[in-house]
This record gives C-alpha cells, structure tokens and sequence, in this order.
C-alpha cells in the first residue's frame, strides 16, 4: 500500500513540476507572476494549496515548512495563492485522473479488488450457513 502512495505522489508532484514549465498558461499576469526565483515557487504554492487542511493558514505553514526559519509569512501564501487561475487546478485535476492514472491504479489495485470480492463472498457463504442454521425449520405434516 505505501508503495501505491508514493506512485500516486510522485505522479502529483510529476505533474505539477511540468506545468511549471509553461507557467504562463496558468497564472493572471503571465509577464510578472512567478517569472522570478523565490521562495514560494509555483509547484510550492500549488503543493501547499493541496494539502491544505481545516487549520488556518499560519499552522499550516508552521507544518509545511517545518518550523524553518525560511518561513514565508501568511500574506505571501495569500497573494501567491491570487496569481493561480482556477484552470490551473482543473487542468492538474484532468491530468491527474486521467488513463495514465487509472491504469496504474488498476494495476496496483487489481489484486486488492479481487481480494475484496473474494472476502466478500466469503461473507455471504458464511451468513447464508450461519442464518439457515439459525432459523427453525418447521415440519407440516400432511394427515
């Protein structure tokens, strides 16, 4: 399973890592937005932004960046976070889910599925055995 996490994972950040590549078909201003090296890079703010949780935004921060003293501060990650159109998820989200995807899926989850069904009709064999010896069968007997 692990394995399967870190396939799944690396395709993520592979995907990521290509679309900053073409930057500019992602972003608001394609001239200014992350054109210049920072510390908050594309693929950091697309990574941060996934992985965000039900915390406000300074705890994770704290937890992404691992208490580091290179920190950026929460307004930052806020107009970073301005300068990503929305078609640079939905792209990140068709990509992802694509055939390339599922095939590995398939692959890495084709013997958990066959596993699943096989419990599963185990299941049913041992509840039919078990009800069917629990209810009294009741004998009419013709005079």
């Amino acid at each position: 399973m692990q394995n399967y996490c870190n396939i799944v994972k690396n395709k993520l950040n592979m995907l990521i890592r290509n679309m900053e590549k073409n930057v500019s078909v992602f972003v608001v201003d394609p001239k200014r937005d992350f054109i210049r090296k920072s510390e908050l890079s594309f693929s950091k703010t697309m990574r941060f932004i996934l992985g965000m949780g039900s915390q406000t935004l300074s705890k994770k921060l704290m937890e992404f960046y691992g208490f580091d003293s290179k920190m950026v501060s929460v307004s930052a990650i806020v107009q970073r976070r301005a300068k990503i159109l929305p078609t640079a998820f939905q792209h990140l989200f068709h990509k992802f889910n694509g055939p390339s995807h599922r095939q590995i899926s398939l692959t890495v989850t084709g013997f958990m599925l066959w596993t699943v069904l096989i419990f599963l009709l185990f299941l049913m064999i041992t509840a039919l055995i078990t009800t069917s010896m629990l209810i009294p069968r009741v004998t009419i007997l013709c005079t």
